[in-house]
């Protein structure tokens, strides 16, 4: 099999043994004791050593749950070709360039932990890097390892030191930053190999763009990032903003490109190419993505700029922990916790968390890792600790963004926890709750006698007086704009107009000419996506609607126009 990766280290004294439960061992038939725990693990320099953690406070939702133990496999058999006397790590199913860069982290720690040790089961073409998979059965033990937890490792490197052969297999993301070494480490292994990168000036901000629907099975950690987002921070900063990822065709990317018609935008060139080109980039946005935040880490930017959303949020993945917090170069924004959604739906659901994301401080996030939640269950009582099987966590947090935004602060462990303690008393609905709409649409109209009236969407414009309606416009969330909704205000003395886009007025204002109608769509390209209803209320007392597809919403005695309902929403989805 070759001589280790790396050479064996001196290491230290021995410390205290660690707990006889650390283990679980499965013997075969007939064989030696195993051996006693050896010494503690190599103390190394961490790339970002974390502070000692805060106790929990004493509302904490009592103690976290163990996480699992390494599962230990003893061989009943020894090869013809003789045992490895050196332990091998392993880690299963390493998966894109990005998750397998992470896990590779940790594997390359975990290594440097041990001393002597093959690496195994991964490959980096773009860098000539091969790790052929170890041949499992020339070795005495088996390690199976479920949890990436400091104690959990700690426990792994016990019992290769006391047995060399080892073959530890990782099943678990090793995605903890105070598991790697100095990124500098990293650096060296991985240098810039790519060739021809698109060019990038220290003006310019390079925002990396992970879009597309999600996959049918995925855990919905991966949320698209609001489009506004990128708005406050490129008025925040006075940066370029230039676009590189999936920019394939689709409501979120035509979205984008509507929002930023300037910008530079950079298809995709291979996950090796673009991983290159951030790491290249002077100023930083990350995308929710492990090729984003691995190319990140290892950049040599003067500024990243971190959404703390999806899997980057300590709320959503409590065993994924990938925020270099003492990294002087990253700024961190805490979204409300958020799940991954198909675009259109994401994009409506964008236009209500608009403006809700915040930045905040190394201290903050350091409390939140060390002792959320804050609040306990000591009022509620044991029982009520489980949800019961109708309740949608997902729809509850996205309908209820105050909830979202105090789970993502730390105050809750999650949607249920909310509810219980606060929620049920604001009256918010437990059982697979459907998203409010919020104010993803504006309807402004120039009223008679009043002058201009505002309504969101989903409420009814309705003067007192029975004054009628002279003209009309829609105002959408940055979310939504430039995706196709268009509208008529119809004139019983004027042939049927054209349509006008979102944001523009029609219909005319102090002319006393009351409109007989309306009529709204979304334009074609989007029309698969979403499905705008409106309504009206006429003099006559006859009320029309809910229509769609711009059909006219006309009184049929042609009475002038009192009320408007307008409502936009993400088409079902199939499945």
């Amino acid at each position: 099999m070759g001589p280790p990766l790396f050479p064996p280290r001196p290491l230290p004294p021995p410390e205290a043994e660690p707990p006889a439960s650390a283990v679980t061992a499965f013997p075969g038939p007939a064989q030696a004791p195993a051996p006693e725990p050896a010494a503690a693990p190599l103390a190394i320099s961490y790339a970002a050593s974390e502070p000692a953690p805060e106790p929990p406070s004493a509302a904490a939702a009592g103690p976290a749950p163990a996480p699992p133990a390494p599962q230990v496999v003893r061989a009943t058999a020894e090869p013809d070709s003789g045992w490895v006397e050196t332990p091998a790590v392993t880690v299963e199913n390493p998966g894109s360039l990005g998750r397998q860069m992470l896990q590779f982290f940790g594997a390359r720690a975990i290594a440097e932990r041990l001393g002597a040790c093959t690496l195994s089961n991964f490959a980096f073409p773009d860098w000539n890097l091969t790790f052929p998979k170890v041949d499992a059965s020339r070795f005495r033990s088996t390690v199976h390892v479920k949890s990436a937890d400091e104690p959990t490792i700690a426990a792994v490197l016990d019992i290769a030191k006391a047995e060399p052969s080892a073959h530890i297999v990782i099943d678990t993301p090793l995605q903890r930053q105070s598991l790697y070494l100095a990124r500098e480490t990293y650096r060296e292994i991985f240098p810039v190999v790519a060739e021809d990168l698109p060019p990038l000036d220290e003006d310019e901000l390079l925002v990396h763009v992970r879009a597309g629907d999600p996959p049918a099975d995925d855990d919905a950690s991966r949320p698209l990032t609001p489009i506004g987002f990128y708005r406050d921070l490129v008025a925040r900063t006075g940066l370029r903003p230039v676009f590189l990822g999936q920019l394939d065709d689709g409501l979120y990317v035509r979205a984008l490109r509507q929002a930023f018609p300037g910008a530079r935008f950079i298809p995709s060139q291979g996950d090796a190419r673009d991983f290159d080109t951030i790491r290249r980039a002077r100023n930083i946005v990350a995308a929710v993505s492990t090729l984003s935040v691995a190319a990140a880490w290892l950049s040599d930017a003067e500024t990243v700029f971190l959404p703390l959303s999806g899997f980057l949020n300590p709320a959503h993945r409590r065993d994924v922990d990938l925020l270099p917090i003492d990294d002087p170069r990253y700024r961190f924004f805490l979204f409300p916790l958020n799940h991954a959604l198909p675009e259109a739906a994401a994009l409506e659901h964008h236009a209500r968390m608009e403006g809700a994301w915040k930045e905040v401080s190394r201290a903050q996030l350091r409390r939140i890792r060390a002792a959320a939640p804050f609040v306990g269950w000591d009022e509620a009582g044991a029982d009520a600790r489980t949800p019961p099987a109708d309740f949608d966590e997902r729809a509850y947090l996205h309908a209820h963004l105050d909830a979202a935004l105090a789970v993502s602060e730390g105050w809750y462990a999650d949607g249920w926890h909310h509810y219980v303690d606060i929620g049920r008393r604001l009256g918010y609905g437990a059982a697979k709750a459907e998203a409010k709409p919020g104010v993803a649409l504006v309807l402004v109209a120039h009223v008679s006698k009043v002058g201009d009236m505002m309504a969101a969407a989903e409420t009814w414009l309705e003067p007192a007086g029975g004054n009628w309606i002279e003209g009309f416009a829609l105002h959408a969330a940055a979310a939504l704009a430039g995706l196709g909704i268009e509208y008529q205000a119809l004139d019983a003395d004027e042939p049927e107009p054209g349509w006008t886009p979102v944001g523009a007025f029609c219909g005319t204002r102090g002319k006393s000419r009351p409109l007989r109608g309306f009529a709204m769509r979304v334009a074609p390209a989007a029309a698969g996506h979403f499905i705008c209803r409106y309504a009206g209320r006429f003099a006559d007392g006859e009320e029309v609607g809910p229509l769609t597809g711009g059909d006219a919403c006309r009184s049929s005695g042609g009475a002038p126009l009192v009320g408007m309902f307008v409502s936009l929403r993400a088409a079902e989805q199939p499945g």
